[in-house]
């Protein structure tokens, strides 16, 4: 700080000058500690001074109070030469005042010394009661008083207008009065308080009389009337900024500052609507409605908008609606042009008046009867709108229940339950930061609230003038195209004004029609110079335009057709953005609640419901796009769906926004799809409840290219099925519940996977539900109680779960090919696994490496007689302490393979019966043999094991068991032509009769003996069979015959002619014979003995 000059606060600037000599001076005078005058610096003679007691806690600072009666004067002494006063110090915060006690008899006053500079005041501590005060001795001259500075407005608590710093305090003599409180701004945050300005030096004050002599401390007595005043002084230099002076009186309240900002920042200024003023009247009136109804309902609207146009004209930023009912009209329409402005309705009623058979003064039309096609396109007219946020930012409604003209209409003319025509709130053209909050919404034919992809300015149907060219990045310039790449025209702005633009579709082509979904810009200015170029533009979003762009180009990558449509709109200033519809209401829809378009919206917090007609009993509108939340007709990106809730309608949300996140929304009791998604790029499906709808997810055709969702921690309880589809998406479908879904299916695509989730049927389920998933993996399956058969339709199943289930496994084309099923890794606990065929082609299941407990694995075939299903297991856990039988074969028909290799059987159940048995009883239809397993029993004493059920073993046409071990087991013995006990895959007691052999391929001898060979060795290569060609033999598709040295395999099902037909030899080649067609497979495999064993 200087000695002697200005010092600025808060943008004010004061005189300062440097006190430090007279501070000193006062210190001598002046005990800071005590808040006492230092009795080294009275007169002797000066009158006694009562005892300080306590004071009283010290309250918060309000206005100072009045002053006591000044109590008599005492005799002046003779005032000497007053001394320079120090700057004032801080004063305390001041106690109550104890009660003042009489006064004393002042002493004699002895001649007046200098007086020294006044030592900084220090915190005033709690007085107690004072005592009597000798009368004042004359005051010497006094200096000239100096001006005070007025003290600026303190604000009040709550939102305060910001208090104006405390002007400038001249050079002070006896000090000067405090100026009153300054008018204090309306309630809010607490503005801040104003520095107060420098207090100037005290000017020299007249010579004081002498004190008398410090007396016993007593309650404080009456202060005496003052003392003369003596001649002013010189006024001496303005000292330092002197401390806080005590608060005077509270002004009077100010008036109330402009409204805060959404967020609480800033400030702002509320109007409330006058009625009268602008012709508003309240009150609904009853039907029939008149042509003075429709008149006023219309000033009504008028009157909002005159005072939304003026209250924003007059600096306020929020208009507040007194609480009421109020009607209103079409066509006309409440307009919120006005950014930053909060329309608040305070919890009043807008009503649409309507008359579907009464023609409204309004409609212009003549010679119709069609009243209730009024208003919208199919009057000639513009949609039917209540209110809209037209090309706005930071711009609300509040607090709203708005009625549409639902309610009103009678729907007499079948025809008029297609109207789609009238619409509650929408915010359009390019609006943003705008929101509807805390509104009740019903009875609108559209819906109750819209967010449409409108610009500020639309542009399309302008021709590009395609060539087959590039663009020079560095110049700008068109160059030879090296690939394909096409380049528009030099294109003229259509616009001024605007920073950016984006491009979208045209009409019902919302996704455009350019490839890449991408476009290059390039930028000139209107001489042509070249500005710039950004590269890779996708549809949907912001392209920024250059200030002194006036001109530009197009540049489609991936595209050689140049009289192709483009199919694009662009939207300068974009389409609405950052709009917020929370803690909403509605409902009563006829065909949609909230069209979802534009880029950045959020939808949250909305209850939206009872879309089918069930409240009022009035039609439903007559088409499937009756949607709580629509997407059907707008587009946009990056778009939020969260934490609503949706019931009693047809479908939850469609959604088609080039990515949309789905967020912890509740579906109920809805007759058609939870969530639908349509034409996106990405999805975040997640933590969403669907409960009783009649689809859960559904997925529509992407339509743009490498589309991919992720449904994931969603719950799916009841549902009829779960949708999913689509093509043209990777679906990643993970960690969802599923509880009683009928039929859940996803895309014919290996890259989708069904990973990680859990399905669940209960009793209260009937029926055979089906999940079709290419891939499964990390899932569980469930029924409770009874065991619940379901159809599973995969290719591959692993690391997954299977309960108390029939599982029966079936592929997705299955009906018309022969297809393999894979489990592995996978656990089933009180299972049927059935391969079971009916009309289908044949199915190999193979079972590896998983855990069955208490499981049969069933092999069927019912009515097909030409396939032939197969069940492998390999190195599989199987556990038994229930059940008695392991494997079942179900045939009336053809013949089926059972084949265990390698695995564990560990059987815990005394009465366990047999390894094999069969529901039918038909002869030789069902192959079982088990290899290189081990077979333990771990129940008391020793399990007699029977091989298969011997009251159906008529059914078993060969049972083969080799080099298997049993602990604590009794094996039956073989019985003759049933059992055999070697591997017949690669040993015999001849040779082999099947399979494709090649060149020096062996087979082993399944009975060497002395003398004997080893086994047998291909020497010429070829499909093997023991079976002759046979006249009038039936057979059926797939048997094999050999004939003139070659095999035969039969191409369906029939009986063999009468005699051979002339077999041909052309490998592929097709003979006839009889009812049966013969296809070549190669020529017939022959084998010689080796190795004699001595």
């Amino acid at each position: 700080m200087p000695d002697n000059g200005y010092l600025n606060v808060n943008g004010q600037n004061f005189l300062v000058y440097d006190d430090r000599e007279l501070q000193e001076k006062m210190n001598t005078i002046f005990d800071s500690d005590t808040g006492k005058i230092r009795t080294s610096a009275l007169p002797s003679d000066y009158g006694a001074t009562g005892a300080t007691g306590p004071t009283g806690a010290t309250g918060a600072t309000g206005p100072v109070g009045p002053t006591g009666a000044v109590g008599p004067a005492g005799t002046a002494g003779a005032t000497g030469a007053t001394g320079a006063t120090g700057a004032t110090g801080a004063t305390g915060p001041t106690g109550a005042a104890g009660a003042v006690g009489a006064a004393g008899p002042q002493g004699p006053v002895g001649p007046a010394g200098a007086k020294g500079a006044t030592g900084a005041t220090g915190a005033t501590g709690n007085t107690g009661a004072t005592g009597a005060t000798g009368p004042q001795g004359l005051v010497g001259a006094a200096g000239t008083k100096g001006a005070t500075g007025a003290t600026g407005a303190t604000g009040n608590t709550g939102v305060t207008g910001a208090t104006g710093p405390q002007g400038l305090v001249g050079a002070t003599g006896a000090t000067g009065a405090i100026g009153p409180q300054g008018p204090v701004g309306a309630a809010g945050a607490k503005g801040a308080t104003g520095a107060t300005g420098a207090t100037g030096n005290t000017g020299v004050t007249g010579a004081t009389g002498p004190q008398g002599l410090v007396g016993v401390t007593g309650p404080n007595g009456a202060i005496g009337p003052q003392g003369l005043v003596g001649a002013t002084g010189a006024t001496g230099p303005q000292g330092l900024q002197g401390p806080k002076g005590d608060v005077g009186p509270q002004g009077p309240v100010g008036p109330q500052g402009p409204p805060g900002t959404s967020s609480g920042s800033g400030s702002s200024i509320s109007y409330t609507l006058e009625l009268a003023r602008w012709g508003i009247m309240a009150g609904l009136p009853a039907k029939p409605y008149t042509d003075a109804n429709y008149l006023q309902a219309d000033r009504n609207v008028q009157g909002f908008n005159n005072a939304l146009q003026w209250a924003y004209e007059n600096g306020y930023r929020m208009v507040i609606v007194p609480t009421g009912s109020y009607a209103i009209c079409y066509p006309r329409t409440i307009m919120v042009t006005q950014s930053n402005m909060t329309f608040d309705f305070g919890g009043s009623t807008l009503k649409v008046i309507y008359d579907s058979t009464r023609k409204s003064p309004f409609d212009t039309r003549t010679g119709v009867t069609d009243f209730y096609n009024f208003p919208g396109r199919d009057s000639n007219g513009n949609d039917g709108v209540s209110i809209k946020l037209q090309s706005v930012t930071d711009s609300h409604i509040r607090n709203l229940i708005l009625i549409g003209d639902k309610a009103d209409r009678i729907f007499a003319n079948s025809a008029e339950a297609a109207i789609e025509w009238t619409y509650g709130i929408q915010i359009i053209r390019g609006s943003s930061y705008c929101s509807v909050r805390n509104c009740t919404i019903s009875s609108y034919m559209g819906d109750g609230i819209s967010l449409d992809s409108t610009g500020f300015f639309d542009y399309a149907e302008f021709a590009l003038g395609l060539t087959v060219n590039d663009i020079n990045r560095a110049t700008g310039a068109v160059i030879p195209a090296t690939g394909k790449t096409l380049v528009s025209q030099l294109l003229t702005i259509p616009t001024t004004g605007y920073s950016s633009f984006l491009v979208a579709g045209a009409g019902y082509s919302r996704q455009t029609a350019i490839t890449n979904k991408e476009v290059d810009v390039a930028y000139y200015a209107a001489d042509n110079t070249y500005l710039g170029y950004y590269s890779n533009k996708k549809i949907y979003t912001p392209i920024s335009i250059p200030p002194e762009a006036r001109k530009f180009r197009f540049l489609f990558n991936n595209e050689t057709n140049t009289a192709k449509n483009m199919q694009m709109t662009l939207k300068f200033g974009l389409t609405p953005h950052h709009n917020t519809i929370e803690f909403n209401e509605v409902y009563n829809l006829h065909r949609g609640g909230i069209t979802l378009g534009g880029n950045y919206n959020i939808v949250q917090h909305n209850s939206i419901h009872d879309g089918t007609g069930v409240l009022d009993r009035k039609p439903i509108f007559p088409d499937p796009t009756r949607y709580g939340i629509n997407q059907e007709d707008s587009y946009g990106d990056n778009c939020v769906i969260r934490n609503n809730l949706f019931y009693n309608l047809f479908h939850g949300a469609l959604v088609g926004c080039w990515t949309i996140e789905i967020h912890n929304n509740h579906f109920y009791n809805l007759s058609g799809i939870g969530i639908n998604l349509y034409s996106l790029h990405m999805a975040n499906v997640r933590e969403n409840y669907l409960y009783r709808c009649q689809t859960g997810i559904g997925l529509m055709d992407a339509h743009l290219p490498h589309a991919h969702v992720n449904i994931e921690d969603n719950t799916i309880a009841y549902a009829s099925n779960a949708g999913l589809g689509g093509t043209g998406y990777d679906v990643y479908f993970y960690g969802n519940t599923l509880i009683d879904t009928n039929s859940f299916a996803m895309a014919d695509d290996d890259t989708i996977i069904c990973r990680g989730n859990h399905f669940v049927w209960t009793d209260q389920f009937s029926g055979i539900p089906t999940v079709t998933a290419n891939r499964v993996e990390q899932c569980s399956f469930e029924g409770w109680n009874a065991q619940r058969e379901f159809s599973l339709k995969s290719y591959e199943v692993s690391d997954s779960v299977f309960t108390n289930l029939n599982v029966r496994i079936e592929t997705r084309n299955g009906a018309k090919t022969a297809e393999n099923v894979l489990f592995r890794s996978s656990a089933f606990t009180r299972c049927i696994l059935n391969n079971h065929q009916l009309s289908t082609r044949q199915r190999q299941v193979q079972i590896n490496g998983s855990r069955l407990t208490d499981t049969v694995v069933k092999l069927g075939n019912i009515n097909t007689p030409e396939e032939s299903p197969l069940t492998t297991l390999n190195e599989c856990d199987l556990y038994v302490s229930t059940i008695t039988y392991m494997f079942q074969g179900e045939f009336n028909t053809g013949v089926g393979r059972i084949e265990v290799n390698r695995c564990r059987i560990i059987i815990a159940n005394s009465t366990f019966a047999y390894l094999l048995t069969n529901v039918f009883n038909v002869a030789s239809t069902i192959i079982f043999s088990i290899k290189r397993s081990t077979l333990t029993y771990t129940g008391t004493g020793r399990l007699n094991l029977q091989y298969y059920n011997p009251t159906n073993k008529r059914a078993v046409r060969l049972f083969a068991t080799s080099r298997n071990i049993l602990r604590n087991i009794n094996p039956p013995a073989p019985e003759a032509g049933i059992v055999i006990e070697y591997d017949p895959d690669i040993e015999g007691l001849a040779p082999p009769t099947d399979g494709v052999w090649f060149k020096g391929d062996i087979y082993g001898n399944a009975a060497p003996s002395a003398g004997g060979n080893v086994g047998w060795v291909c020497v010429s290569p070829g499909p093997a069979s023991d079976i002759p060609w046979r006249a009038s033999a039936a057979r059926i598709r797939g048997d094999r015959v050999f004939a003139s040295g070659r095999v035969y395999e039969a191409m369906n099902s029939g009986t063999s002619g009468t005699s051979s037909p002339a077999w041909p030899i052309g490998s592929g080649s097709t003979v006839s014979d009889g009812t049966v067609t013969w296809q070549e497979v190669g020529p017939l495999a022959y084998f010689r003995a080796y190795g004699t064993i001595f």
